[in-house]
């Protein structure tokens, strides 16, 4: 007997998943384009709108509160492992298209 109390939160967090990670790998792309243009700028010696490079300290900070961000996601991957499979499954396939 299917238990459909499972399965439908089940498929809900999978199309969840799916179309987060299928949006995540658009914004990543993107991303991923103006930073390699400020980079291009930055070698060259343009700057933009008084585009300043970060201390080492603004970076330790950065990088500590995106450490607990990170270990948040990882717990509610491990309670949901459908939004798991539907995160990975939908990054392969914005990827591949």
């Amino acid at each position: 007997m299917i238990d459909y109390a499972v399965l439908i939160p089940n498929i809900i967090l999978f199309a969840v998943g799916f179309l987060i990670g299928f949006g995540a790998t658009k914004v990543l792309k993107g991303a991923l384009l103006i930073l390699v243009a400020i980079i291009i700028l930055s070698i060259v010696g343009i700057t933009i709108a008084g585009f300043v490079l970060p201390s080492s300290g603004e970076i330790v900070g950065i990088i500590t509160s995106l450490e607990s961000v990170a270990k948040s996601f990882i717990n509610i991957l491990k309670t949901y492992p459908m939004l798991t499979a539907g995160l990975l499954i939908g990054l392969i396939v914005g990827i591949i298209k």
